[in-house]
């Protein structure tokens, strides 16, 4: 048995790498077997990406081969940030599995997320409104359908040119809607109060065509849009 053993491994270093500098007789590598994998993966999928390209949104939709393809190119480049289930991380990375997007949840518009990428910034209006006009703003977000509340006038002065007159939001800014009952960063008076005193700062990256081909983001498209 000892015999044995000492030939197969005689025989696995000089057929395979593992004397020093030696690349043993087959010349073969982790790194090369990985770029062939890659090759001949890219090889088969060829074939279907002209197929995609012709598809419509609904049809690709509607093949569960497909978007079982999308859930897999989503877990690789998205669920760090957005959860595998595409839920988000409260108070750091939205929720992509609702209909509230902050830039829009059409087709069209999450290609532009995704290709562009995006930078919220919502201005710390403590410093230019004072505490008290702060918190009254803070409560009537949570008291938004009562039109006597006196943190409305605030709000229609400072914030309404972006989020609008009834808290619906803006996609070409990236205003979030206030009137909704979502909140990024938590929807509770501290939560709301911590918002407006110090702002918040929010940053999507480019997904370009290095890292997503026009094949996996029109599959990725398919896996967001409502």
């Amino acid at each position: 048995m000892l015999l044995a053993a000492m030939v197969f491994s005689l025989v696995y270093l000089i057929v395979y790498p593992g004397l020093g500098s030696f690349k043993g007789l087959l010349n073969w590598s982790q790194g090369k077997r990985l770029v062939s994998s890659y090759e001949n993966y890219e090889a088969s999928f060829d074939t279907r990406r002209a197929e995609i390209a012709n598809l419509s949104l609904a049809e690709v939709q509607a093949d569960p081969v497909l978007m079982a393809t999308a859930d897999r190119i989503f877990r690789r480049e998205c669920s760090a940030c957005h959860g595998i289930d595409g839920r988000g991380q409260a108070s750091l990375f939205p929720n992509l599995m609702d209909t509230d997007w902050q830039w829009g949840g059409s087709p069209e518009q999450i290609e532009q997320t995704l290709r562009g990428g995006r930078n919220a910034n919502m201005p710390a209006w403590g410093p230019i409104i004072g505490e008290e006009k702060t918190r009254d703003v803070a409560r009537y977000l949570l008291d938004f359908s009562n039109r006597e509340h006196s943190g409305r006038s605030v709000y229609e002065q400072s914030c309404a040119a972006c989020h609008g007159t009834e808290g619906a939001g803006n996609v070409f800014l990236g205003a979030p809607n206030l009137a909704d009952n979502i909140w990024l960063y938590g929807g509770d008076i501290d939560s709301i109060l911590t918002t407006l005193q110090e702002g918040r700062l929010g940053k999507m990256p480019a997904f370009d065509d290095r890292r997503l081909d026009a094949t996996q983001l029109k599959l990725i498209i398919a896996k967001l849009a409502k």
